[in-house]
């Protein structure tokens, strides 16, 4: 839980930060095969899987369950790639990569 708040936090200060012309530059890391994306659209791409109210409700979900729900050899269980490796990946392969 503590990581994935601290990733949250992460992400919200790198977006708050962010500049118009920040949402302007074209990813580094996007596929060749679609290399359109930008800074913005890598954030909209997150904010529809982690919408404020939504990563609220499913900390307080998760919050409510036992370790051993959440956990499978001391790491997240895969059902919370979600909240868990997919925003900090866009964060930290493309935002952060991009921003250099």
């Amino acid at each position: 839980m503590a990581e994935i708040e601290a990733n949250w936090r992460q992400l919200d200060e790198v977006v708050a930060r962010l500049t118009s012309e920040d949402l302007k530059r074209t990813l580094t890391s996007r596929d060749p095969e679609d290399p359109t994306w930008t800074i913005a659209d890598a954030v909209l791409h997150i904010a529809a899987w982690e919408h404020r109210t939504a990563h609220e409700a499913i900390i307080g979900a998760m919050a409510a369950l036992p370790d051993d729900r959440l956990l499978l050899d001391d790491r997240p269980r895969l059902w919370l790639a979600p909240v868990t490796w997919h925003p900090n990946s866009h964060l930290k392969k493309d935002i952060l990569a991009t921003l250099g």
